[in-house]
C-alpha cells in the first residue's frame, strides 16, 4: 500500500509516527478498503507493543 503526501510524491504504508499511523488508518476506513482494515489494525497494536520500533521510517518523509 502506498499514500500521496504534500507535492504528489508515492511513498510506503510503513509510518513510523503514531499519530500518521492513525491518519493513514482512518483514511484507508473512509476510503471503504474494508479487507486490509484489520491487517492495519494488526500493524497498529504490534507499534503500540514496541514502543514504534523495528517499522521502516515514517510515510510523512520524517
Amino acid at each position: 500500500m502506498s499514500i500521496t503526501k504534500k507535492g504528489g510524491e508515492i511513498i510506503e504504508f510503513e509510518c513510523f509516527h503514531l499519530e500518521c499511523w492513525k491518519r493513514f488508518f482512518q483514511e484507508a476506513v473512509e476510503r471503504g478498503i474494508r479487507e486490509r482494515v484489520r491487517e492495519y489494525e494488526m500493524k497498529l497494536d504490534m507499534k503500540l507493543k514496541t514502543g514504534g520500533k523495528g517499522l521502516n521510517g515514517c510515510c510523512c518523509g520524517e
